[in-house]
């Protein structure tokens, strides 16, 4: 869809009113990921991205939660068992 004056929408680019690109933002989360929000803000400018803790949380908050699958193995824990330790 084209407007006067305005570029088309480039959905591989970039969404609708973002201010990052597609590329950027899944790097962001990448190493949001990999690291503390804290690292990763000392990281990010030596990989030529400006970006700061809470930007990296809120995009790490965005992204959504695995689907839950069912358990296979289920570990018991010993130790606090011996120990006479009841949770």
């Amino acid at each position: 869809m084209y407007l006067a004056g305005c570029l088309p929408y480039l959905p591989d680019l970039v969404r609708p009113w973002a201010r990052v690109s597609n590329r950027l933002l899944s790097e962001v989360k990448a190493i949001g990921l990999s690291a503390s929000a804290e690292v990763s803000e000392r990281l990010a400018p030596q990989l030529g991205m400006k970006v700061k803790a809470p930007t990296l949380l809120r995009h790490l908050r965005s992204i959504p939660d695995p689907p839950d699958a069912p358990v296979h193995v289920l570990g018991i824990d010993d130790f606090s068992m011996r120990r006479g330790d009841c949770y």
